[in-house]
């Protein structure tokens, strides 16, 4: 008979196989580290239960003991995914720790991440500078086959 399982980080209900009872295992939805109790939890009512979620099977976790399992956050400023103690976004440079932060701005220096134009804005830039090189090529090339033709050059 599954085991019944609420994952503390994001609610997530999630039918696990008795093998499992008293093991770690990792949240298919959400990859925190889950602790699965030793038998059934039938003190939980039915209804009492969230919705079950779309996680098919569990993602296993290392078995190391008793090691602390890292946590995940999200980037307020660019909501990539992070560790729980960042004091500095590796996606997009910003710092999360308010000390830092102000330090930052006490000393007049900004991100440099932000300053570099995205390679998205690059790409569409280079996009425009072909297609208007090749219109006025072909063009010029219409144009001399036309003026051969009438005799003008």
């Amino acid at each position: 008979m599954p085991i019944a399982v609420i994952c503390p980080s994001c609610s997530a209900r999630i039918q696990a196989d008795e093998k499992l009872a008293g093991k770690k295992r990792r949240c298919p939805k959400c990859e925190s580290s889950i602790q699965i109790p030793a038998k059934r939890s039938d003190d939980i009512a039915e209804d009492q239960l969230p919705a079950p979620s779309n996680a098919d099977a569990w993602l296993p976790v290392a078995e190391a003991g008793d090691e602390p399992v890292e946590q995940k956050a999200y980037c307020p400023y660019c909501s990539e995914v992070i560790k729980s103690d960042a004091k500095k976004c590796k996606h997009c440079g910003e710092f999360l720790d308010p000390a830092m932060r102000s330090e930052q701005k006490r000393n007049g220096q900004h991100n440099r991440k932000k300053d570099k134009v995205p390679m998205t804005m690059v790409k569409i830039g280079v996009s425009i500078f072909a297609a208007v090189f090749f219109v006025i090529l072909v063009f010029g090339i219409l144009l001399y086959i036309v003026l051969k033709e009438i005799g003008m050059l």
